[in-house]
């Protein structure tokens, strides 16, 4: 698992995004499709995604538990 750096790019937010769904783990339960790439009104990245597996709050956690041990 890796700490997201905060970026104004959505592109290098999307990617460290994916790269940290693969290292916790949960890319193996569940795939992430239909992304959506924008920015907020204040101009912080916004990516999102359709994720698509057997028992997605469970993945959800998976994820999150993971991101959660890695953020300052």
């Amino acid at each position: 698992m890796t700490t997201t750096i905060p970026t104004a790019d959505t592109a290098l937010a999307k990617h460290r995004l994916i790269r940290d769904w693969y290292d916790s783990g949960a890319g193996r339960q569940a795939t992430l499709t239909d992304w959506v790439q924008t920015t907020t009104d204040d101009g912080s990245p916004l990516v999102s995604a359709r994720l698509t597996g057997p028992h997605p709050d469970d993945v959800l956690a998976v994820f999150g538990a993971g991101r959660s041990r890695t953020s300052r």
